[in-house]
């Protein structure tokens, strides 16, 4: 719900581009972390019990997949001159 804000806030020109992108990260960087963290820390903690290096090389690919995507599709670009005024 929290990360929906910045993106209406960018839709509706309340805020620009940069800062709508800054308040999602820093919105969504605690739950990825949290995640990581959990997926990487050892049973008796509470986690799965991955360790540090699976969890990495298991995310790299998925990142890289959707980053890659990304860059395929031009779907995060925006026209020359279709910019906001």
């Amino acid at each position: 719900m929290a990360v929906s804000v910045p993106a209406v806030a960018d839709r509706t020109g309340v805020l620009g581009a940069v800062t709508a992108f800054w308040s999602a990260y820093v919105l969504t960087r605690p739950l990825g972390s949290s995640i990581a963290d959990w997926m990487a820390a050892p049973h008796a903690h509470g986690g799965l019990g991955w360790g540090v290096g699976p969890v990495t090389l298991s995310w790299t690919p998925a990142i890289l997949g959707f980053v890659g995507c990304l860059m395929v599709s031009r779907r995060d670009s925006v026209a020359p001159g279709a910019g906001r005024p």
